[in-house]
């Protein structure tokens, strides 16, 4: 068992294993959503090239 010490004196009581994983999972969402933005505008950019490739002439 670990313990987690919050502000105001708070603290919560629970086994390392159980900590990790929520602190891997806390760390694989705030770095998917940092990055979704570039995700998304990679895939607008991959979109319009595709349509400007098919339109010009081979």
């Amino acid at each position: 068992m670990v313990s987690v010490h919050y502000l105001l004196g708070l603290e919560w009581q629970a086994p390392l294993s159980l900590v990790l994983f929520l602190v891997f999972t806390a760390g694989v969402l705030i770095g998917l959503f940092g990055c979704s933005r570039q995700m998304l505008n990679n895939r607008r950019e991959l979109v319009r090239l595709r349509k400007a490739a098919k339109q010009s002439p081979p």
